[in-house]
């Protein structure tokens, strides 16, 4: 899963890539990026704690920027969380 993850996160790379070489300045990825690093993140226990870490750090400054994101994030229960049951980090939810 996280292999496959991965490769979606380096599709979405390409496609920003690509369109922003043909003008595209402001197509946004933020949700596809934001999907790829849940993804990794509900396979917590695979993960190394940087590599936990940086996701995180990801998901927030994606939702900073984002408010849909954010929104999303606010609406997961704790329970259902991406990794709230990780004994290696609790996520927190981004600064207002």
């Amino acid at each position: 899963a996280i292999a496959a993850a991965k490769e979606q996160q380096k599709k979405v790379k390409e496609l920003e890539k690509r369109y922003r070489s043909q003008g595209r300045r402001y197509r946004n990825y933020d949700a596809n990026y934001y999907n790829v690093y849940r993804r990794m993140l509900s396979n917590y226990s695979v993960l190394s704690p940087e590599e936990i870490e940086d996701y995180n750090t990801q998901i927030n400054a994606i939702s900073r920027r984002n408010s849909t994101i954010r929104n999303d994030i606010m609406k997961i229960p704790a329970t259902q969380n991406i990794n709230a049951n990780s004994p290696r980090r609790r996520w927190k939810p981004p600064a207002r």
